[in-house]
């Protein structure tokens, strides 16, 4: 049993839970007791109660109910709001504004925007800025009223106390910070880890740069802002890791080649047959019959095959039809859908980026 004073942050809770079972299953099952892991959600809910307070969200219900009657008092009433110009009026009647507004709203905060920084920008449609920006500060106006924070106001109240100095007992005991599988860098996060690394050392885990820059070209511009401090990183550094070579390394390694060559047809069989049909029976039929020729053909015993369904629920009867009739022995073991799978869910998201055009989002997942 290890300890270690090191914490190690995580972009999701499911990331998390995978390094867990790793540490667990290393060694033959012996198990690694490391305190020092949480979600980056985690982490900064642990700060800002250390460093603001408590930590009082508003709900998106909670910012859709009070953001509905500062738009009711701005464009119902323009006295209601200082030097209401009107710009945007009408625009709050069509389906989706007030959610685009939140959206806006948690941008700005991501940015490190305040409503007063906000009112400053000038160019290309003054009095829907105008607009915008007086929405946006009666907007905050109220949730402070109401004695809670939105996304945008807890990122900006975090940075900001950071910049104070004060002491952060949460972060005492731990010699330095680890950032694993985190790449999305907003201002606001470069601001975060640049301030905590004043008092700290923080390291962040990234893959080893490649000619693959269409599809990870976000990732290097984004740690490029930290490299860009030089001497005013303080004790912040960047570590590259090349991803361990595993039983997928060759598939992944040509789904993201930009320009792939021709490969030459492999002569090796695909060891998984994908069978498809005009209906579930037909699917069946058709596997029954693939069993019995490879059985035949390449004296495969019965222990050899493994069928994947999507759902064994509207299968099982026709599987137990169809293999009594073929003479075909089998054996039924229920478990999650294939498409609720975690390594088929993982297998398969490689494909989604790709189908994407490497979308940031789904190159992250």
């Amino acid at each position: 049993m290890t300890y270690t004073n090191s914490l190690t942050l995580y972009p999701t809770a499911q990331r998390l839970a995978h390094a867990i079972d790793l540490m667990v299953n290393v060694k033959g099952g012996c198990a690694l007791l490391a305190p020092g892991m949480m979600t980056m959600q985690a982490f900064e809910r642990r700060l800002y109660g250390d460093l603001v307070g408590v930590y009082k969200p508003a709900g998106q219900f909670t910012r859709s109910i009070i953001l509905s009657r500062v738009m009711t008092a701005h464009f119902g009433n323009k006295g209601a709001i200082p030097d209401a110009s009107g710009g945007m009026s009408g625009a709050e009647k069509f389906p989706g504004f007030l959610d685009a507004m939140l959206g806006l709203f948690e941008q700005l905060g991501a940015g490190l925007v305040s409503p007063g920084e906000y009112e400053q920008i000038v160019g290309y449609a003054p009095s829907k800025e105008g607009d915008i920006g007086r929405l946006y500060a009666a907007y905050e106006k109220e949730l402070l009223r109401h004695g809670v924070v939105d996304p945008a106001m807890a990122r900006r109240q975090l940075v900001d106390a950071l910049k104070q100095n004060a002491p952060i007992p949460f972060l005492e005991k731990y010699r330095e910070i680890q950032l694993e599988d985190i790449y999305q860098f907003t201002p606001y996060r470069f601001e975060l880890f640049r301030s905590i690394a004043r008092r700290i050392p923080v390291r962040i885990v990234a893959p080893a740069p490649d000619s693959r820059r269409e599809a990870f070209g976000f990732l290097t511009d984004n740690l490029a802002k930290f490299e860009e401090l030089g001497s005013r990183a303080e004790k912040l550094e960047i570590e590259f890791d090349l991803d361990p070579e595993g039983p997928l390394a060759d598939v992944k390694n040509r789904i993201f080649e930009m320009d792939p060559e021709r490969q030459a047809e492999n002569p090796q069989e695909s060891p998984v047959a994908i069978i498809a049909g005009s209906s579930r029976y037909r699917e069946m039929e058709e596997v029954g019959h693939a069993l019995l020729s490879l059985k035949r053909e390449k004296g495969y015993a019965w222990r050899d095959f493994i069928i994947v369904m999507r759902d064994i629920r509207p299968y099982a009867a026709i599987v137990e039809d169809v293999f009594r009739r073929y003479r075909i022995p089998f054996a039924m073991v229920k478990g999650v859908p294939l498409t609720q799978a975690p390594l088929a869910k993982a297998a398969l998201s490689i494909f989604v980026a790709v189908d994407s055009g490497y979308a940031r989002e789904d190159v992250l997942r």
